[in-house]
């Protein structure tokens, strides 16, 4: 990447972005197919005592259990992984920008209430993308920081009024307690979404960047 010229840099970072986007969809593909088979099993032979002794309890009842929490788990840090990705995506396109236009505002000098916004704001304000182009799919992306904020300082458990606002995600559950909610990612319409979701916006950013820069240059 050394190697090509500054502003070929946006493309490489547009495509590697998607790459590692798909990396992890692959990731959680052979995860996937090894927890469904490890399922499978166990629950087997879960039935299989069941039946035979007339009880509730089984030898293979803490397997079970621990396959499930393993594929949670795995779900939280294949979730993670990928929105880190996303983010990084805008945090570098603002930081080519910078190395490219000698604007007076640097993204070091913005306030923001968060990562998502910090980036936003640069790249609307700053650098002038149009708000509209920025904002298409910007609200559920937003979801996706709010839940990514909550998995990562508190494993998914937070007060009910945070978890309101990520009400919509596919693939969630949030389960209520007292003035607590704990939130899962309970099912893989999840992450097709938040897939789906992260490629389209790395297209819009990409080409509403590439649109402002011939305007800046020209």
């Amino acid at each position: 990447m050394d190697d090509l010229p500054k502003w070929d840099t946006e493309f490489w970072i547009y495509f590697s972005t998607n790459t590692s986007l798909s990396a992890f969809e692959g990731l959680l593909k052979l995860y996937e197919d090894q927890w469904i088979k490890e399922r499978i099993r166990i629950d087997k032979l879960v039935d299989e005592y069941q039946n035979k002794y007339q009880v509730g309890n089984t030898p293979n009842d803490f397997e079970q259990y621990q396959i499930y929490e393993i594929a949670s788990r795995a779900n939280f840090s294949i979730f993670l992984g990928a929105y880190s990705v996303l983010e990084s995506f805008l945090l570098k396109m603002c930081d080519l920008i910078q190395t490219e236009f000698d604007f007076e505002v640097k993204l070091d000098d913005l306030n923001p209430r968060n990562h998502l916004n910090h980036y936003k704001t640069y790249l609307t304000k700053v650098y002038g993308l149009e708000k509209e182009e920025f904002e298409k799919h910007y609200p559920e992306v937003f979801k996706y920081s709010i839940l990514r904020n909550v998995l990562t300082h508190s494993d998914g458990n937070s007060v009910k009024s945070k978890l309101e606002k990520i009400k919509g995600i596919k693939g969630i559950k949030i389960y209520s307690y007292s003035n607590r909610s704990q939130v899962v990612i309970d099912d893989i319409s999840f992450f097709e979404s938040f897939f789906n979701l992260s490629k389209l916006f790395l297209e819009d950013i990409h080409k509403a960047v590439e649109k402002r820069y011939v305007q800046l240059t020209t």
